[in-house]
């Protein structure tokens, strides 16, 4: 029987069929798991969803799910800018990844509180110590957005940036039961990922789980949650 915990960071890791080298991916995603344990505050869990386990970390729930690659010609792939316009590959990442963390939160539903929170973090991004601590102080908030953080760039230099929610997908802190609000997870097999699209509205799943952009304007700025920013730098993108 798992501890409750104030926040959980879910991790969706993309299909190893969709990656250049799937061991190089794994290692981004070991060094993303040393910057989210090494909160401040220890009120935390991690999950990390994805198709293929390398290696497994003592604490950290893995799920791995069989389920195809989205796409074997996919965007992620490709260094010609233009593949990224095509918008049936990034629908294909959105539902990959939409679908991923709707599992992730199906069981992260099992290891909080009531009133706790998700963060869904990208598997190559690093996360400041302080988050935990943050969401634990401020827990009268619906959603609590990254809105400025760091861009990694070559020889590890970083530049500032604003408005990260729309370039990063590690952005958004938001409480459980908002976001599960329009979910139907008892219709959820997770060996067969089209329960997971029909457990969801299409919408909902691309655009506000699957994307990172529009979800604070979707719950804080549309309908009236309340919402706030982390008033530090709290993101690297890599």
């Amino acid at each position: 029987i798992c501890k409750r915990k104030m926040i959980t960071f879910i991790i969706c890791v993309k299909h190893p069929d969709n990656c250049h080298s799937y061991y190089n991916t794994w290692k981004l995603l070991e060094n993303t798991l040393d910057s989210v344990c090494n909160q401040t505050d220890k009120d935390y869990n991690v999950i990390v969803v994805s198709n293929k386990t390398l290696r497994r970390r003592n604490g950290i729930k893995f799920i791995e799910l069989n389920w195809s690659a989205p796409t074997l010609d996919d965007w992620q792939m490709s260094d010609d800018l233009k593949d990224r316009s095509n918008s049936k590959q990034m629908d294909n990442i959105r539902i990959d990844r939409g679908t991923k963390y709707i599992i992730g939160l199906k069981e992260a539903r099992k290891r909080g509180l009531l009133s706790h929170f998700v963060m869904f973090v990208d598997a190559d991004d690093f996360i400041h110590q302080d988050i935990a601590r943050f969401v634990k102080n401020n827990l009268k908030f619906d959603m609590i957005r990254v809105f400025t953080g760091l861009k990694l760039g070559i020889n590890n230099t970083f530049k500032f940036r604003k408005r990260f929610n729309y370039i990063c997908g590690t952005c958004n802190i938001i409480n459980i039961q908002l976001i599960s609000s329009r979910i139907n997870f008892s219709l959820i097999d997770e060996k067969d990922q089209s329960t997971v699209l029909k457990c969801v509205d299409e919408y909902y799943l691309k655009m506000i789980i699957g994307s990172h952009k529009w979800m604070y304007r979707f719950f804080v700025e549309d309908r009236g949650n309340y919402g706030t920013d982390i008033p530090f730098p709290a993101v690297v993108y890599n």
